[in-house]
């Protein structure tokens, strides 16, 4: 029995350029052409206005950015899901 988030049931297709192959995570059985990239930096910050943080995710490292960003607003509970998952990816990544 898997603990927290599973891995992907549909493999990850990479490509000769960087990119892969990724399952949708909306729509089963479809996958997504998307780029790899090799680091992330993140940054937060608070907003009172509704009660949640802002928690940016982008692509690349400061030498190499990609361009690539991802921002999401969480709440505090939404916050210690994405941990959890994080935690369990890394538990199961271990036991491989």
């Amino acid at each position: 029995m898997i603990e927290g988030i599973a891995p992907f049931s549909s493999p990850v297709l990479l490509t000769d350029d960087g990119s892969a192959w990724v399952p949708d995570a909306f729509a089963a059985g479809h996958y997504r052409l998307l780029p790899i990239c090799k680091g992330i930096e993140m940054g937060w910050a608070p907003v009172e206005q509704i009660s949640k943080a802002i928690i940016v995710f982008a692509g690349g490292t400061p030498m190499s950015p990609t361009g690539e960003i991802v921002a999401t607003a969480l709440s505090r509970d939404g916050l210690s899901r994405l941990i959890a998952d994080l935690q369990s990816i890394d538990r199961q990544w271990s036991a491989m």
